[in-house]
């Protein structure tokens, strides 16, 4: 299952969460026109954590310290916890939009 996530639609998907009211398509996907701050959250997150990893893969002279990094791996821990706090409904439609966007 997890294979059928793609990074960059995961990214675009995320960027339409994270708003107080939600566009149409993204409406549509969600059942609702507002997700939980704890979806928001995820979706902020997600957004954060892939640009700082492509930072990391493409710019050679980027270098990270070790504090960086314990911080990008405790928003990474937050993240998983907001995931785990939302309501279950509200966290499986927004994994299904994650992985397919408003098809």
């Amino acid at each position: 299952m997890y294979r059928g996530f793609e990074h960059r639609l995961m990214k675009e998907s995320s960027a339409t969460i994270d708003k107080p009211t939600l566009g149409a398509k993204a409406a549509r996907a969600m059942g609702a026109t507002q997700v939980s701050q704890e979806i928001r959250d995820v979706a902020s997150v997600f957004v954060s954590l892939q640009d700082r990893r492509h930072w990391a893969d493409y710019v050679p002279s980027g270098k990270i310290t070790r504090s960086e990094a314990r911080d990008l791996v405790d928003l990474s821990e937050f993240a998983a916890s907001q995931l785990r706090a939302a309501d279950s409904d509200e966290r499986r439609n927004f994994l299904a939009y994650l992985m397919h966007g408003s098809r």
